[in-house]
């Protein structure tokens, strides 16, 4: 245990995660830096430094090692999945690096579960948590199969997938074999050229650019509410952890934007029973559904790194920062003001989702008022008016002309952009005297 323990916080896509919490480690007495790409909002904030960023001439492994090896973390706290699968790689290849990783991920044996859908719901059959029915589709052929383990609707997911991106919802045998074929497609040349554009220009890392077809999982669909976990764990050992019921999202399969606090007994206890089984530690996330009626928590996959609400202080034994810094720190934890609502408006997630809901959602709005520069570039972010915005714009309608004059279907539909409103607006919103309790823990 170190007095100010240094925290090297890896992302690998431009992704929001992990702006809150890495705000909240530093004024919990962390010396804070940061491995991702340039144009990521983590570089955005006061008092964290660059360990180092990926780079075209060398893989996201070697890029990573050179950081740990240049900052000589104590701590590594992934951001996203492709950062997690990433450290897995590094402690099996790099020695020299096996020990940090170790000591923030958990115990190594499990990563190959921790890491996998598959291995993660096999591995949960006999525990405490409640689970789906479940089946492996290898092939086109076994989508006929999954209709003799479950009825429909049941919910298709791409093995490696993150984000909402690789799940489908389907109702029937036709619209499963259509979303199991729009999972196992491989990317156009078009596409790939689009990624690799992205790539050179900013350093984002797209995992299975190239990978073929993956495993697919066909879930029962249980009917309900959705609701997260997010969880500070040590060796194994559950130290704090929040519930939180989903309020609203962008879609049904996408993570949410404003989620309400709830307690959850049987949250608890699977999230535990994961935990506990794989010996983890650090930040890790758990989806469930409470079943509509009866509000049985049925546990559907875990996260193996920060979400979205990892950062919200909601007292002892719900302050995940605070958890981790009696951890891994000698000095005594700042004790951070509890949130008194237990809704929650996280930013710049809802915003993007819907800017009025600031005038008109009784809630706590995440906003950081205290670093404008911070709120700038995340409102511009969610406008797509930033550099990486303006180019991959400008990348997609040329995909979008060449699809046109070669007469190919264009996958993916275009949606219109959210109107986004500016610092100052929020600003002028957050002094009405009717707005000012919806801002204030």
């Amino acid at each position: 245990m170190l007095i100010s323990p240094r925290v090297l916080m890896i992302a690998t896509s431009l992704s929001e995660n992990g702006i809150h919490t890495a705000r909240a480690l530093c004024a919990a007495g962390f010396e804070v830096a940061v491995h991702s790409p340039s144009f990521h909002l983590l570089t955005k904030i006061r008092g964290i430094q660059r360990a180092g960023a990926p780079t075209v001439l060398s893989s996201t492994e070697s890029a990573i090692r050179h950081s740990m090896r240049q900052w000589r973390p104590d701590v590594v706290v992934p951001c996203d999945d492709t950062a997690v699968r990433a450290l897995h790689r590094i402690h099996r290849t790099a020695p020299e690096c096996s020990e940090v990783i170790a000591r923030s991920l958990g115990d190594p044996s499990y990563f190959p579960k921790v890491g996998s859908r598959v291995r993660f719901l096999a591995a949960m059959a006999n525990s405490q948590a409640r689970v789906p029915e479940w089946v492996v589709l290898h092939q086109h052929e076994d989508v006929a199969g999954s209709v003799q383990f479950s009825r429909f609707p049941q919910v298709l997911k791409r093995e490696g997938s993150g984000g909402g991106a690789g799940v489908r919802i389907v109702c029937n045998e036709g619209a499963a074999r259509t979303g199991y074929a729009e999972l196992t497609r491989k990317p156009s040349a078009l596409r790939r050229l689009q990624t690799h554009a992205m790539e050179m220009l900013f350093g984002v890392v797209h995992d299975a650019r190239f990978a073929g077809p993956k495993a697919v999982i066909a879930q029962r669909y249980v009917h309900g509410q959705a609701a997260n976990r997010s969880v500070f764990c040590w060796k194994g050992q559950v130290l704090a952890g929040i519930n939180v019921e989903v309020v609203h999202s962008y879609t049904e399969t996408t993570p949410a934007t404003v989620v309400k606090r709830i307690d959850h007994v049987e949250m608890d206890i699977a999230s535990a029973a994961a935990v506990r089984l794989m010996k983890i530690s650090g930040f890790c996330g758990f989806d469930f559904v409470l079943e509509q009626g009866t509000r049985r928590a049925w546990l559907l996959e875990m996260n193996p790194r920060l979400t979205s609400i990892s950062h919200l202080p909601f007292g002892e034994g719900s302050d995940l920062i605070a958890a981790m810094a009696a951890t891994c720190s000698r000095s005594t934890p700042k004790v951070r003001p509890r949130l008194m609502q237990d809704n929650v408006a996280l930013f710049p997630h809802e915003v993007g989702r819907d800017p009025h809901s600031l005038r008109s959602l009784s809630a706590y709005h995440d906003v950081p008022w205290d670093d404008l520069e911070l709120v700038s570039a995340c409102l511009h972010r969610c406008a797509k008016l930033d550099a990486y915005g303006r180019v991959r714009n400008l990348l997609a309608l040329g995909r979008h002309v060449a699809c046109i004059l070669l007469r190919r279907p264009e996958a993916g539909t275009r949606t219109p952009e959210p109107f986004i409103p500016t610092p100052a607006s929020l600003h002028a919103l957050r002094e009405q005297p009717t707005a000012r309790r919806k801002f204030s823990a």
